[in-house]
């Protein structure tokens, strides 16, 4: 899942990027990168095209949708790990 938001999040913040950018952006392989535009595409979470033989990749709005989304219940997790961990420290000062 960490990769998928890696990558919608580079092609979020360029708003419309290519393959060298994401490559260098995300810290992915060409082999890894491509598996996962190829999964996103079929996902409708991206465009691909191929423009004047260079890849041009957007996201679309439900990508958008799911990468803001994501964001949110990952803050929304995280914030619950961070009360558990605060609830034991205290729970052991009191021991």
């Amino acid at each position: 899942m960490r990769i998928i938001s890696d990558i919608l999040s580079v092609i979020l913040d360029e708003g419309e990027t290519n393959k060298t950018t994401l490559l260098h952006r995300a810290n992915l392989d060409s082999r890894l990168l491509n598996k996962y535009l190829s999964r996103l595409c079929n996902a409708g979470l991206i465009e691909v095209e191929n423009r004047k033989g260079k890849m041009s990749v957007r996201i679309t709005d439900k990508g958008t949708r799911f990468i803001v989304l994501y964001k949110e219940l990952r803050q929304m997790v995280n914030g619950k790990v961070e009360a558990v961990k605060d609830s034991t420290n205290k729970a052991r000062k009191n021991i």
